[in-house]
């Protein structure tokens, strides 16, 4: 059936590939997708690519490595409903994943990310995934910090919904046809002297991912990202902000989202499962906030937040999300005289919504430079 209405699909149309959830780390996933005030190497580079030009307190010396990785499912089953179509294009199961790496030396920065959703329908399946590479750069001692990346947009179509399975991501290598395009994103961070608050802009281009050749298996013309802008805002208290904390940390913050149109988009989901539906022909707004206390000093940080999901398919209402998580400092790594000194977290996080609930069955967090302790030279003197 998918292959049929692949080929019936009017040339004019695209899929509108926007997708106003939380797609992102745990950090950022569990905290409601305030991260813009938040963001800060690897868990940060979805949101912003200032983000490896950012550091934690707690990383203290010229050199910076973060990396982090998210996986996060929902099963197939009556209440699953990605794209927000309806209660009539359910029974598909979705996955997201989030990962990336940054480093920095002193103020200039780099990373690589990507995020990616696979979705699988009864009648097929697809994948579309960001990926980006940034450069960023800090001044004034970190209270300034802006970033610039070109973004890689990727998707794929298949009518067979039979995938094979590495470590649970599920990859297929002969899809009935995949789409690239290419776009920019920039960002910028500012935060005062005592950094109890911090702002964030960022901006996307659209991109439009066209098939990877003129005679594809299908008359869909493209799958297309549309611009986005974002602007938000965070607050920490003095133990967050601190290397050597006294009380329990507390960070929150808010952020607004906002998703461009798609001329002639239709939903994926609805797609997948036989049939067409019109989504995200005008403006979407998605306001968002969250935040974290730190329960177990150094140690475990529980995080929860909210945030509305514009509806961009057509006839359908807006979702509220209710979201959660936590991280737990497992481990600390300093090998090589202190050139490898980092600290390794847990992750989970949950989002949960109508015909909506996805959980984070794995989450890590890799970072420069552990506790700080009052004995602890400073990290360039060990370096």
């Amino acid at each position: 059936m998918l292959a049929a209405l692949l080929f019936s699909v009017a040339a004019a149309e695209v899929v509108d590939a926007a997708l106003p959830l939380v797609l992102a780390s745990s950090e950022i996933t569990a905290m409601g997708g305030s991260g813009l005030g938040f963001a800060s190497g690897a868990s940060g580079l979805s949101y912003t690519p200032a983000a490896p030009a950012l550091r934690r307190i707690t990383s203290t010396g010229r050199l910076d490595g973060t990396a982090s990785f998210s996986r996060m499912a929902a099963q197939a089953q009556d209440s699953s409903d990605l794209t927000n179509a309806g209660p009539g294009y359910l029974r598909n199961s979705d996955m997201m994943i989030d990962t990336g790496a940054t480093g920095r030396i002193d103020r200039l920065g780099s990373g690589i990310g990507i995020t990616g959703v696979q979705v699988l329908s009864e009648e097929g399946y697809a994948r579309i995934a960001d990926g980006r590479f940034a450069i960023a750069t800090g001044a004034r001692d970190g209270r300034i910090a802006a970033g610039v990346a070109a973004r890689v947009a990727w998707a794929e179509l298949g009518a067979d919904n039979q995938v094979d399975s590495f470590m649970g991501l599920g990859l297929r290598a002969q899809p009935d046809q995949r789409f690239t395009g290419l776009g920019a994103e920039a960002g910028v961070s500012f935060a005062p002297e005592t950094h109890s608050w911090r702002l964030g802009l960022s901006a996307r281009s659209p991109v439009t991912a066209t098939p990877n050749h003129p005679a594809g298996s299908t008359d869909i013309d493209a799958i297309r990202f549309p611009w986005q802008a974002a602007i938000g805002g965070g607050w920490a208290n003095a133990a967050a902000r601190d290397t050597l904390p006294e009380g329990r940390a507390i960070r929150v913050g808010a952020d607004v989202v906002v998703y461009g149109p798609v001329e002639d988009g239709v939903s994926l989901a609805p797609l997948l499962n036989g049939a067409v539906v019109p989504r995200g022909r005008t403006v979407s707004v998605s306001p968002r906030v969250g935040g974290e206390l730190e329960v177990w000093p150094q140690r475990l940080r529980l995080r929860a937040g909210s945030y509305i999901e514009p509806s961009r398919s057509q006839h359908q209402a807006l979702r509220l999300h209710g979201t959660g998580g936590l991280e737990l400092r497992v481990l600390h790594v300093r090998l090589l005289r202190g050139i490898i000194d980092h600290d390794l977290a847990l992750q989970s996080a949950f989002d949960l919504s109508e015909r909506y609930q996805r959980v984070g069955w794995l989450g890590l967090s890799f970072w420069d430079v552990g506790v700080v302790s009052a004995d602890t030279p400073p990290a360039d003197e060990r370096r």
